[in-house]
């Protein structure tokens, strides 16, 4: 008798971590922020990083699925880690936004 195979239950993602279908639009949508924090063009991270404007521009845009290579270029390039580029931004919050007038 054969013994039976069992399929392993689907695991979560780690809280925060996006989920595989919307990671590229995770890192894309990160690696843009991050880079507009340093007032870099696209044409500016993609020399520093070692890759193409266009490949960088579709990265962005979550077109692509870089590379372990690719990311890690990227992160140095920008001084941010591998959990930055892959885990979803929260949004700012509006408290704290108002100015506390005193006296």
């Amino acid at each position: 008798m054969k013994p039976r195979r069992v399929k392993a239950p689907p695991t979560a993602p780690p809280a925060g971590a996006a989920p595989p279908e919307d990671l590229a639009h995770v890192v894309g949508e990160n690696v843009r922020q991050a880079r507009q924090r340093l007032g870099w063009t696209q044409v500016d991270l993609a020399v520093a990083a070692g890759v193409s404007p266009n490949y960088l521009a579709r990265l962005e845009r979550g077109e692509v699925c870089a590379s372990l290579q690719v990311c890690s270029q990227v992160c140095a390039a920008l001084s941010i880690s591998l959990n930055d580029l892959t885990h979803r931004t929260p949004a700012p919050s509006r408290s704290g936004t108002r100015g506390v007038r005193r006296g």
